[in-house]
């Protein structure tokens, strides 16, 4: 296999955006981490288009007022559930109710995500960025898989860039051996994500669902500003400056959830709209598949102990 090169993605970072203009009436479409940043932008642009969409979120009253405009504004049919996804728990009672309305989805929107630049573990004795950038979104899209169109659904892992700053060691997924950094938490989690997109995209493949990858550029979120003031002031000032508008990242997704032609890139990671190479120790490879039995026996210890 060709050794990927490290700077592919500043070609991937020149291409132009593509866009759709094909409207989605009727069509449900799920987004995690609505109510900020990308998840924001990405419901709007939706309703735009004129789909149903199902929000997941922590914050109820950010939730409902969300509910309330999209629903005011473009006469859409909107729900919303809590979850925290740092607790699979939470997510796991917020899929529950999901699956008690049965509707069938066209699009699930993985877009929740963390960056901490402190080392935290969750109640479930697990590392913060790992819980919600990789085992949530890994859980959401294993539990609704079978809600999800066949054909033609389509499920999107909102990855990153920064997957390049660390591979995914099963054996320290808590940093219990290895130094601690923001960066190496982010990159970790993300290509944890990778290494499952790659096993589980052909399965998924054979049911009539496409599963895939994208980095949503480098723009204005809000990830991140869970840490202290120096961060915060460090990303405003500094990291603000070079960021670009949010809704180059909604019109990315937009046009990977309905445009035909994506069909034909299942397992593929995206940079917005581009096809393009991931790091190394990204790469598809068995131990991917390695990855995916570890993220499917961590969940299932957290959520049945006892089995």
């Amino acid at each position: 296999m060709k050794k990927p090169s490290p700077l592919a993605f500043l070609k991937s970072a020149k291409q132009p955006i593509k866009t759709s203009n094909d409207v989605m009436t009727n069509q449900w479409v799920l987004i995690t981490g609505s109510t900020s940043g990308i998840g924001l932008a990405a419901a709007e642009r939706f309703a735009q288009g004129h789909a149903n969409l199902i929000l997941l979120g922590r914050n109820a009253d950010k939730l409902n007022q969300q509910k309330l405009d999209l629903m005011k504004r473009f006469a859409i049919h909107v729900k919303t559930y809590v979850a925290d996804f740092s607790r699979l728990a939470s997510l796991d009672s917020a899929i529950a109710k999901i699956k008690q309305d049965n509707i069938v989805l066209d699009v699930l929107i993985n877009n929740a995500g963390v960056y901490s630049t402190k080392k935290i573990l969750t109640k479930d004795q697990l590392e913060l960025g790992l819980t919600v950038n990789h085992l949530a979104s890994f859980h959401l899209t294993d539990q609704l898989r079978s809600n999800m169109k066949r054909p033609g659904g389509r499920i999107i892992q909102v990855n990153s860039e920064g997957h390049r700053f660390s591979g995914f060691p099963i054996l320290d997924p808590n940093f219990s051996k290895r130094r601690y950094t923001g960066l190496r938490s982010y990159g970790s989690s993300k290509t944890a994500q990778l290494h499952t997109v790659w096993a589980l995209a052909p399965e998924l493949k054979k049911q009539g669902v496409t599963l895939l990858a994208m980095h949503p550029g480098e723009v204005k979120s809000n990830i991140g500003l869970n840490n202290g003031w120096l961060y915060r002031i460090f990303k405003k000032w500094f990291l603000g400056l070079m960021l670009k508008d949010v809704h180059r990242s909604s019109d990315a997704l937009y046009y990977l959830a309905n445009h035909p032609t994506v069909d034909e890139y299942a397992g593929q990671y995206f940079y917005l709209t581009a096809p393009s190479e991931v790091a190394t120790h990204a790469q598809p490879s068995s131990y991917s598949q390695d990855v995916l039995r570890w993220t499917q026996q961590t969940i299932q210890r957290i959520l049945s102990p006892n089995s």
